[in-house]
């Protein structure tokens, strides 16, 4: 009977031996085949955007056009469509990269083996209102504007978008491995709002850039001096702020929250009362007072 037994528990430990051996080893694999799937994973930032800027009605003032982008993988790549958009040595150094590349083709939407079409917001566009007041960008900083103004805030609340696959050890792409986009679009949650309102600084640009060769125009809510629209001309488009460096009548100036002499403000007064006592607006008078204030002749 001690022999069954002894004969018994030995068979069991054996038994249990190789399961437990056996779990051990299924365990194992699984560890090493998630290790190489962590360890292939590849991702690839398409682009980033900055936090948004809105008017009081949270209407975007900037982001608010979409620019297309092709992503292309050149291991899969079919080049062949893409042979009437660039010449060969720019395809051959895209071809030799171990890397995905994203290629501007001006909107234009191609299909083929490795080429993937995106969209991305475009910050600045041909009719960004405001200009003055929402400034422009240099080097990815904001440089003039609301843009410099809260840049720390624009810049650490804005999104990004990548796309992640799996490649071999040579960076080649895997076959039969889903390729997936992510996209955080932050700035549609977060920004800076401000109390213009595009409907109207649209309609106030309109009426004073007809015809208008310097000047500016505000307007106000006089119960709280909320600014409603502001605008001056010249401007300049954001996107394209060194076209405008060498201009005449300094575009990037911003005539609307310029200080003026005192006297220049109160020509308008006197010129009123003049016209309301009869005087006709085509007399013309040559002033030639002046005074010396700190050693500085005003006339």
């Amino acid at each position: 009977m001690k022999k069954r037994i002894t004969l018994f528990f030995c068979a069991f430990m054996v038994v249990m031996g190789v399961l437990i051996l056996r779990i051990a080893k299924i365990s194992s694999e699984g560890i090493s085949q998630s290790a190489a799937a962590t360890q292939s994973r590849r991702i690839f930032e398409l682009y980033e955007t900055r936090a948004g800027i809105f008017d009081r009605n949270l209407e975007p003032l900037v982001n608010r056009n979409l620019e297309r982008r092709l992503l292309v993988f050149p291991d899969i790549l079919d080049i062949s469509v893409l042979n009437d958009f660039f010449d060969r040595d720019f395809l051959a150094e895209v071809f030799s990269k171990k890397e995905p590349s994203v290629l501007d083709l001006g909107g234009k939407i191609v299909e083929g083996a490795g080429i993937y079409n995106f969209s991305f917001p475009k910050r600045y566009s041909e009719q960004t209102l405001a200009p003055h007041i929402i400034g422009y960008m240099n080097g990815g900083k904001g440089a003039f504007g609301i843009e410099k103004s809260f840049e720390n805030f624009l810049s650490e609340n804005g999104g990004k978008a990548t796309v992640s696959y799996y490649a071999d050890g040579t960076g080649k792409l895997l076959s039969g491995e889903e390729i997936s986009f992510d996209e955080e679009m932050v700035f549609e949650k977060s920004g800076v709002v401000l109390t213009l309102d595009s409907k109207i600084q649209e309609i106030t640009e309109k009426a004073l850039f007809e015809g208008t060769e310097k000047g500016a125009a505000v307007v106000m809510n006089v119960k709280n001096g909320e600014i409603i629209a502001s605008a001056s001309v010249p401007a300049f488009e954001p996107q394209n702020v060194a076209e405008y460096l060498s201009s005449e009548n300094s575009p990037f100036v911003n005539r609307a929250f310029s200080a003026y002499s005192v006297g220049s403000t109160w020509k308008i007064v006197v010129a009123a009362a003049a016209l309301e006592s009869g005087v006709s607006p085509e007399k013309t008078f040559i002033c030639e007072g002046k005074t010396e204030v700190g050693g500085r002749v005003y006339k």
